[in-house]
């Protein structure tokens, strides 16, 4: 029985030391990459933790590209209904083919720039001037097929409309008819 306790002893010290090997190990840069982006919540919310110093931001190139001379402006979304806008040359902005939209999922990139919580050259805005633009997957179409339910929905709130409409106009004309019938009555006893 001792014999049964000293192994599990051990067991549990060769499984700890394990533990402890593994978690030192050293990361990938792929990984280390990973866990340098700041997502837009984080710069918003630390916005002056991070201002005029440089960031890894990823995220869904959206919109469209609005192109300023020998630069451009995108804005790039990380997924959380919100994007925030990225100035870039306009030869790095030509990389990226596909823009987010209804019916577009835009290139998935990964910039890497200097980030502004009130950049003075752009009139104050929260802005990244990117240094280096990565195109990380590209966009494709999304088809925007209508659920058959949502088309059977739509035609009986058609119907609903206009049974409505009926109805409204019935009750219309019917107290227009008694109002008149009222009124002929009325004057009817004034003449006698």
């Amino acid at each position: 029985m001792k014999q049964m306790t000293k192994y599990k002893a051990l067991f549990l010290l060769i499984t700890m030391i394990l533990n402890v090997f593994i978690c030192f190990m050293p990361v990938s840069a792929k990984e280390k990459q990973a866990d340098k982006t700041v997502g837009l919540t984080e710069l918003v919310e630390h916005a002056k933790q991070y201002d005029d110093k440089e960031i890894s931001f990823k995220g869904e190139a959206i919109g469209d590209v609005l192109y300023r001379g020998s630069n451009a402006w995108i804005n790039v979304s990380d997924g959380n209904n919100s994007a925030i806008g990225v100035y870039m040359p306009a030869q790095t902005a030509k990389k990226i083919s596909v823009m987010g939209h209804y019916g577009a999922r835009g290139d998935v990139i990964l910039v890497t720039g200097i980030f502004h919580r009130d950049c003075a050259d752009h009139g104050g805005d929260m802005d990244i001037h990117a240094d280096q633009v990565q195109i990380l997957s590209k966009g494709y179409r999304v088809s925007a097929e209508t659920p058959r339910w949502l088309v059977y929905l739509s035609g009986v709130s058609v119907l609903c409309a206009v049974l409505i409409c009926a109805f409204a106009l019935f009750i219309t004309r019917r107290y227009d008819i008694t109002k008149k019938n009222f009124h002929n009555h009325d004057n009817a006893k004034r003449v006698d």
